[in-house]
């Protein structure tokens, strides 16, 4: 187990691959993504693939992320905030944070856990009048082994 101090700025970068469940639409994405630092901010990209009614699909993000210290928001392109986390001083890995938001009549619950520099995970829980579903992505740092969850 690896207890190293969580440095946001040091996560959120490089290459990366993420595997996710989209549980309403059972639906597996697979893909890579990259965390690239810019003036201000870091700009998260993601491309996948997925199976949908027999046909192979494609999928792209978008987010900006403003980290300091102890803090990481998660932009959406057109400047919207989406998530917020917030870690303790010489918080070290393992280690998981929550934050829940409201959009209109939907409850969005995340949970980020971060077990290493090199893998996390996050969950999506949403909730509403129309909606009920959860969205897991499992996050690997490209170009590691095995070691990297020690």
């Amino acid at each position: 187990m690896s207890h190293h101090k969580l440095n946001f700025e040091e996560l959120f970068s490089g290459f990366w691959t993420f595997t996710r469940l989209v549980s309403h639409l059972d639906v597996f994405i697979t893909g890579k993504a990259c965390f690239t630092k810019t003036e201000d901010s870091i700009l998260y990209t993601e491309d996948g693939t997925y199976q949908l009614h027999g046909e192979c699909q494609t999928c792209f993000q978008k987010h900006i992320y403003k980290v300091t210290a102890h803090t990481f928001k998660i932009f959406k392109n057109d400047g919207v905030l989406l998530h917020e986390g917030k870690i303790e001083k010489n918080t070290t890995f393992p280690t998981t944070l929550q934050h829940q938001h409201y959009c209109k009549d939907d409850t969005y619950n995340c949970l980020w856990m971060f077990h290493t520099r090199n893998q996390f995970e996050t969950l999506h829980t949403v909730t509403g009048p129309k909606k009920n579903y959860q969205i897991s992505t499992l996050i690997n740092r490209m170009n590691n082994n095995s070691s990297n969850r020690k």
